[in-house]
């Protein structure tokens, strides 16, 4: 039976030689899941304008990076900056946003506001905010 089995082995590694010389090795390339996401840049090198603590929250919060001048700008004419303002009509935190917007979010927790802001900006413009006149 061992013998048989030397026999058997040797003819295994014979073909398997034979297939290796005569035929090239071909590699393929295998996908294993899907393809990472490529995210697009959150950030500018150096963060820009009056509120620049608040330029990668924005950008992760949805913003573009083009409309961050403005966002910047509306920030600091509505808020200074400040994710803790409010104001007499219940407009509160970095862009003032109205209370019917808040819908048992957290108007004063920036990523929050910022969000909130873009959904306020994406259903009535820019227009929505005084500042930005």
């Amino acid at each position: 039976m061992t013998q048989l089995l030397r026999a058997f082995m040797a003819l295994v590694l014979s073909i398997s030689a034979t297939v290796e010389a005569h035929e090239p090795a071909e590699r393929v390339a295998e996908t294993v899941g899907p393809p990472a996401p490529t995210d697009p840049p959150t950030s500018t090198l150096t963060p820009t304008g009056r509120c620049a603590q608040w330029e990668t929250t924005a950008l992760d919060s949805g913003w573009p990076i083009d409309e961050w001048p403005t966002v910047d700008r509306v920030m600091w004419c509505e808020s200074r900056c400040s994710p803790t303002a409010r104001n007499r009509s219940g407009a509160s935190g970095l862009m003032q946003i109205m209370p019917m917007w808040w819908r048992g979010r957290n108007p004063y927790e920036p990523a929050t506001n910022l969000t909130m802001a873009l959904e306020v900006r994406r259903a009535q413009g820019w227009r929505a905010w005084s500042c930005y006149r």
